[in-house]
């Protein structure tokens, strides 16, 4: 079983090394229009999540799991959607018994507290309910006949404090690659593909490892498609709208945002981004952004609490 376990693991780090490398296209080219067949639109989207969430209770799966970090905000979600749906179509789920997944590392019930999240992806037609959260997939015992295959780290590079020692030690052994802008850890294993730079928003970072492959590029950044616009709204929100004064904007997110606005939603809600790339139009988009997330109106110190909780483990205890 161990032999097997190993095997298992090697197939998908080496699957996930072989796409996380540099293709041709540089991140800076400029946005190609977007294949009908390919695209990524919220049709597609829905479907992928769909498929996903019935795979995640099905036995016989190998599930392939990107999973963001325990705050949940706007921007581990856009990253753990995006960067699943680009593995998805990388090819890293091989096999008909294979499923790539986001999850999002909350319970199902404490979504709507991420206002400007929920806001966002309803807006977008993004079906949240075909989303796997962790009251629907617990990866520390996935259920009878499910097996997690690898575990991808989004916006964070160590798992919760929360989990038993035990646990936290079988999946950290699982986790095949790492995608973060957070102080390094180093709590996972050498085999990992990792990546963590200094930038605003983990967006960024995922940004520009989709944009590095051509079809990604062209199908899962589409013109006008959801994760496009959530990736812009996730560097926004984490920049404060670009703000050198904020000290988190970095040329890379800068880059990023110019290169993501031609293909953002023309609207969103009574937002209108026809013209992104202006900076002025973009603070309509940003304002909204911020206003959804720090309205505190009718909740209680539960609610504001389940919205944000982190958890640290401080020196030796």
């Amino acid at each position: 079983a161990r032999l097997h376990a190993l095997r298992t693991l090697t197939t998908a780090a080496a699957r996930i090394r072989s796409v996380a490398r540099d293709r041709a296209m540089s991140w800076r080219t400029s946005a190609a229009p977007a294949s009908t067949a390919g695209a990524v639109d919220a049709t597609a989207l829905n479907a992928f999540l769909r498929a996903g969430q019935a795979a995640a209770t099905t036995p016989g799966t190998k599930l392939y799991v990107v999973m963001g970090n325990e705050a949940a905000d706007l921007d581990s979600i856009a990253c753990a959607i995006a960067l699943a749906t680009s593995l998805d179509r990388d090819g890293v789920a091989a096999e008909a018994n294979e499923r790539v997944i986001p999850l999002i590392a909350i319970p199902r019930d404490d979504f709507s507290l991420r206002a400007d999240a929920a806001w966002l992806l309803r807006d977008l037609g993004v079906d949240v309910s075909s989303l796997v959260f962790l009251d629907d997939l617990d990866v520390a015992a996935p259920p009878s006949g499910v097996e997690i295959a690898g575990l991808t780290l989004v916006d964070h590079n160590a798992l919760s404090p929360r989990l038993a020692a035990s646990a936290a030690a079988a999946l950290a052994s699982k986790t095949v690659l790492v995608i973060d802008h957070h102080d390094d850890e180093k709590k996972y294993p050498d085999t990992a593909f990792v990546t963590i730079e200094p930038t605003g928003s983990c967006a960024t970072l995922v940004f520009e490892r989709i944009a590095k492959t051509r079809s990604c590029a062209r199908d899962v950044l589409c013109a006008g498609g959801p994760i496009a616009t959530m990736l812009f709204a996730a560097v926004l929100i984490d920049t404060q709208n670009l703000d050198p004064a904020a000290t988190r904007s970095t040329p890379r997110d800068v880059a990023a945002v110019d290169a993501l606005a031609p293909r953002v939603a023309a609207k969103v809600g009574d937002v209108a981004l026809v013209d992104a790339s202006d900076a002025s139009a973009r603070i309509g988009f940003y304002e909204e952004l911020k206003r959804r997330r720090f309205d505190q109106r009718g909740l209680s110190p539960r609610d504001l609490l389940r919205r944000d909780y982190k958890q640290w483990t401080m020196g030796d205890g």
